[in-house]
């Protein structure tokens, strides 16, 4: 697992588990000496902070990478069933604090569960600072930042000729775009490599092309890769048609930033400069799936695939010469 993938997973952990909203609960009931008042408004908090985070548990679960990270912390264990259940109903007979931190067996429960919360929020913390913060150093993750995954077929590693391929490939599409969306002198740097088993890369350039490029990988998995992989020459006019950046392209035809000859010829390229950078195992991150597949089984079968069929030359984007 990469080092932002996990610091990911253990930021999503928090979240869903409510640490820091039942951190902050229990807070004034184990204060020795406190005499806040348990009251209605507060046991049904309590109750729905409960149900929040046993319902965000079992979401985590779902999430290949979020489930490792909660086996290895081993955090079932602070939400076991008999514990919520004794937490709950201490909370919901008690009228005052000292209910709690005056019954030693009712303070050493809700003691040991604030305790383990404040382990996971404090290992949260920790991870951002020494981890995440180092990788990504300045660079606020969230802007302008394409993540890209290039997985490992074969648990081999990546070969020198595919890595290669995907910087060239992707430092053409960002040139493509920035072409079709008329944005000059844009910076393109790959900021992080992240490794694992897969290579994770943070790519920084313009807002618009970050999300154009990711909008069309979704609308290349949608409509050429589910489809069967011997059809893809067969169809690739009429699925090329319905890719948001042949509007784009259409678009920029329309205000005459480009030609119309060049504006085919840019549609011809980024179509196959998104297939070449599925042929070479790229994708967005497989946490970030909006459909639950295993993308990762179907790009080791289309490499399978192409390795079956003889090479074909890449068309070029010149003209054919005249007859005489």
């Amino acid at each position: 697992m990469q080092t932002l993938q996990f610091t990911k997973s253990l930021h999503e952990i928090v979240r869903e588990l409510k640490v820091p909203e039942l951190i902050q609960f229990l807070q004034p009931l184990l204060a020795q000496g406190s005499n806040t008042p348990i009251t209605e408004p507060m046991k049904n908090q309590f109750s729905e902070l409960l149900f929040g985070a046993h319902t965000g548990f079992i979401r985590l679960t779902e999430d290949p990478a979020s489930n490792t990270v909660l086996k290895s912390l081993k955090v079932d264990e602070i939400f076991q069933a008999a514990r919520m259940g004794k937490l709950l109903s201490t909370l919901t007979v008690g009228t005052q604090a000292q209910n709690i931190w005056g019954n030693p067996s009712n303070f050493a429960e809700f003691f040991s569960f604030s305790q383990l919360l404040r382990s996971l929020a404090d290992l949260d913390a920790t991870c951002f600072e020494v981890l995440e913060k180092e990788k990504l150093g300045g660079v606020n993750k969230t802007e302008n930042i394409l993540e890209l995954q290039v997985i490992d077929y074969d648990g081999k590693g990546l070969e020198p000729d595919r890595l290669a391929k995907f910087i060239t490939t992707i430092s053409n599409l960002h040139k493509d775009f920035a072409r079709i969306l008329e944005i000059n002198d844009d910076r393109f740097a790959f900021i992080y490599f992240d490794s694992g088993s897969d290579l994770v890369t943070g790519i920084k350039c313009a807002s618009d092309i970050v999300d154009k490029v990711k909008t069309l990988f979704a609308e290349f998995w949608d409509k050429i890769i589910y489809r069967r992989y011997d059809e893809f020459g067969k169809k690739t006019e009429a699925i090329s048609k319905g890719l948001s950046v042949m509007g784009n392209i259409q678009e920029a035809v329309a205000k005459r930033t480009i030609t119309e000859e060049e504006g085919n010829l840019l549609g011809a390229r980024v179509l196959r400069e998104i297939e070449a950078l599925t042929d070479v195992g790229a994708t967005l991150p497989l946490g970030q799936a909006s459909v639950r597949v295993d993308r990762r089984q179907l790009l080791i079968e289309r490499r399978d695939m192409k390795l079956l069929k003889p090479a074909e030359p890449a068309p070029s984007d010149e003209k054919p010469p005249e007859p005489h």
